[in-house]
């Protein structure tokens, strides 16, 4: 009998995990009317379907939301259980000041004197913001910094400063007179740097370095240390006549051939460069078009702009939009209860998955249909308040197509129903086990009272 109690326990766990429950974040709860309400994609997450099945949990800290009086702040978990009337003790905490210990001002600032009662926005951390503010922050700038001092100090010619840097900030010149103060001199020597010169870059394909010599030793106009474009294709270096990318202009290719890529900048022309320097171009032979994209009618031989990659969309010599297939129609509307699966692609949603979802057969009639998923709905196995978001690093399946879930969702009632049919058969027989057990108790109980 315990055997077979524990197979009708793991049998109702397992009939209980595989449906699945919808989500609300913390410090919501699901609707108490859940009819025909609907998350926003099959996923049954809180970022999916808590802004159609849920509501705030006024049970919660959360769901209390701002109780907190002007010199406490919000703390502790969004969930925690409370009331309105213990709210701020329960979801509250005193704003800390600027006399605690546990922060470390920004670099190129210091602690303030005298703002020690001053209160931070909320706990340590933010003590250390920064608003610019001197009478309201607890941090003020470090005069004795190369961050603090820079004031109208500026680097002199051929020397920067990398004032973004945290190492800069809070790095400390000199102070060499010990005046207690940075001037500019000290400021210079202690927070600039040289700039990279011309002799220090490498050219790109197509240049060399500059036959001038005094090119070599010419730095940066801008304060920055980084040279413009310009800078480098003609300051530190100019065009190599020698190789295809050296020319005054693109070389004139026959029909049929294009210029190539930095590599082929750097090739030889060996004195023909609108010869060795044009490559035959690819046609639509070569060209593979994309899911939701066909081949147009006799393209074979058509040619792109230059190798295979320039066939595909959005080139228009090789393919264009199958508008029997999902991907190539516009204008896709989901109904209620349904949602667009391609909205929810992302950089991270396999290729296969995109591909399947634009090769789906479809047409301007049935598009709004064939097109469109069903959502989760937001009465699936009522779930409870998500105590923290979960993070995924494995994209979802994609949910079946409406098409495709009219066909399972017959199997799925069948499956379903077989499941519960034997959990009443096993229970029946546990049940009956019962019962046999008693009377046979008390067969016996009866047979020892009448033998004494």
């Amino acid at each position: 009998m315990h055997c077979t109690l524990i197979s009708v326990a793991l049998l109702f766990n397992f009939a209980g995990g595989a449906l699945g429950a919808t989500e609300c974040a913390a410090g919501r709860t699901h609707k108490k009317d859940l009819a025909n309400l609907f998350c926003g994609t099959a996923a049954i997450s809180a970022a999916s379907c808590d802004a159609e099945c849920c509501e705030d949990d006024k049970k919660t800290c959360a769901g209390v939301g701002g109780s907190c009086p002007f010199d406490m702040y919000p703390s502790g978990p969004a969930s925690k259980a409370t009331t309105e009337k213990t709210a701020v003790a329960d979801c509250c905490l005193p704003k800390v000041t600027c006399s605690n210990t546990f922060f470390t001002c920004p670099p190129g600032y210091k602690l303030g004197t005298g703002n020690e009662k001053r209160k931070c926005a909320s706990d340590a951390a933010s003590c250390a913001v920064i608003t610019g503010q001197a009478t309201v922050d607890c941090c003020v700038v470090d005069p004795l910094t190369c961050h603090g001092s820079l004031g109208a100090n500026a680097c002199p010619t051929g020397m920067y400063s990398s004032n973004t840097d945290d190492g800069w900030k809070k790095s400390k010149p000199a102070d060499g007179d010990k005046s207690g103060a940075i001037e500019k001199a000290e400021w210079e020597a202690g927070c600039c740097a040289a700039k990279t010169t011309c002799s220090q870059i490498t050219c790109p394909a197509g240049y060399k370095v500059h036959s001038t010599a005094a090119n070599a030793n010419s730095v940066p106009a801008a304060t920055d240390n980084k040279f413009t474009t310009g800078e480098i294709e003609g300051t530190c270096c100019e065009k190599n006549a020698a190789v295809c990318g050296g020319q005054a202009g693109n070389p004139t290719c026959a029909s049929g051939y294009y210029p190539g890529t930095d590599t082929w900048k750097n090739v030889n022309c060996n004195g023909d460069c609108n010869t060795h320097c044009c490559t035959a171009k690819a046609t639509c032979a070569a060209a593979s078009c994309p899911a939701g994209y066909k081949m147009k009618k006799d393209v074979a031989k058509t040619s792109c702009t230059g190798d295979h990659t320039s066939c595909l969309p959005p080139a228009t010599e090789c393919c264009e939009k199958n508008v029997q297939t999902c991907g190539g129609l516009s204008g896709i509307s989901c109904g209620y209860g349904t949602f667009d699966a391609s909205s929810t692609f992302t950089s991270k949603t396999p290729q296969k998955v995109v591909d399947a979802w634009k090769n789906t057969l479809a047409n301007e009639t049935n598009k709004n249909t064939n097109c469109c998923s069903p959502a989760a709905a937001c009465s699936s196995q009522i779930g409870t308040t998500t105590p923290a978001p979960a993070v995924t690093t494995t994209p979802a399946a994609p949910a079946r197509l409406y098409s495709q879930h009219k066909i399972a969702v017959g199997h799925d009632q069948s499956g379903s129903n077989m499941v519960w049919l034997g959990v009443g058969g096993v229970m029946g027989m546990a049940v009956l086990m019962v019962i046999r057990s008693l009377q046979s108790r008390q067969q016996h109980s009866l047979l020892e009272q009448t033998e004494e």
